[in-house]
């Protein structure tokens, strides 16, 4: 404990000092944070990358599921706290003056900090994007060997400067520690590498059949509601950074019920049992000519907008009703967008080609 508090003391300084260097930091850091939230994996680039490679996307939607369903677990089990409360709770707790830190309309995050969901999602699936990327210059033979090498240097140096990015958007906003951030990137490139390059692991989930996937699915439920109510059963309260979130929040209407750890876990069961929908998931893997491409991107484009406003009629009154209509909608939209939509998309192709 006495290591963890010494992180969170450094850690207070540096976030104060990138703060005070960028003093109107938001329009640069917001936008960047936004992007890397595990639910702009779920909603956009998932659907997006659907419309050129099926293949790619679902690489990225297993990816964002398991990264964030684990980060969701180690967050419960670990305990940490996040900067933006942290600071207070510190203050009544010993005689020291610590630096004031700015709070910005995405610092009131609900969960736990440690791990970073952001940087652990986002290293997960830019590894996805990078890698499927590399794999497609090792192939090319119109790329001489010279230019295939800087091209895949210049590709990961992408990948790590945008976790940069991602992890100084989180410092600035108050919302993780430093040593969050690097515990995140070490998770999300061990669930990446562990689900695509890890040759029995990613052959079993691309290729192992609905009744298996649906199992697995029912497992990471049962885990994921078995770890709330045990929290429950020893004494501690699953919510209790969600009430620190609302006492130190400087203003309540920042905060959302979509950063709560339970929404989280909802998200991921629902795109799991979305995934064992569609199960083996390599014979969705299509190779579309560009008129369909073009007929996919309007019906995804319509299908995210009608998914978005799905979810904003969702009615939060009722909580077992607002979390299984949550859980409906993630577990759909794989079937959506990896099997309805291509399917629409050929025959929309071969009935060009009658005419």
């Amino acid at each position: 404990m006495q290591l963890i508090e010494t992180f969170c003391d450094l850690g207070i300084t540096a976030i104060a000092n990138l703060q005070t260097t960028f003093l109107d930091g938001e329009k640069f850091f917001l936008p960047i944070s936004r992007a890397g939230d595990p639910d702009y994996a779920f909603s956009v680039i998932f659907p997006l990358l659907a419309i050129i490679s099926t293949k790619l996307s679902s690489e990225v939607l297993a990816v964002s599921l398991v990264a964030e369903w684990l980060n969701t677990l180690l967050k419960w089990i670990l305990m940490e706290h996040r900067p933006y409360w942290w600071v207070k709770e510190r203050e009544l707790l010993v005689e020291h003056a610590y630096p004031v830190l700015q709070q910005t309309r995405l610092s009131c995050e609900t969960g736990p900090g440690s791990p970073s969901g952001h940087v652990m999602g986002s290293t997960a699936v830019l590894f996805a994007i990078v890698a499927s990327l590399d794999e497609i210059l090792s192939k090319s033979r119109k790329i001489s060997h010279r230019t295939k090498a800087a091209g895949k240097y210049i590709l990961w140096i992408l990948f790590g400067a945008s976790l940069i990015l991602i992890a100084m958007s989180r410092l600035y906003t108050a919302t993780h520690f430093p040593h969050q951030c690097f515990l995140g990137f070490l998770g999300g490139l061990y669930v990446a590498k562990s689900l695509l390059l890890d040759t029995k692991m990613s052959t079993w989930w691309r290729n192992s059949k609905r009744p298996k996937v649906l199992l697995a699915a029912l497992g990471m439920t049962m885990i994921s509601f078995g770890a709330y109510w045990l929290q429950k059963g020893l004494g501690i309260d699953p919510q209790w950074s969600v009430k620190l979130a609302f006492k130190w929040c400087s203003k309540p209407d920042w905060i959302h019920v979509n950063t709560t750890p339970l929404f989280s876990l909802v998200r991921d069961c629902g795109a799991a049992f979305g995934i064992a929908l569609i199960s083996p998931v390599s014979m969705r893997y299509t190779s579309l000519g560009t008129s369909s491409c073009i007929v996919k991107g309007v019906l995804i484009g319509g299908v995210m907008v009608a998914m978005h406003l799905a979810q904003a009629a969702i009615p939060i009154g009722h909580v077992l009703t607002f979390y299984l209509c949550q859980f409906m909608l993630y577990a759909v939209q794989p079937y959506i967008y990896l099997v309805i939509v291509p399917f629409l998309a050929t025959q929309q192709k071969v009935t060009n080609k009658s005419d």
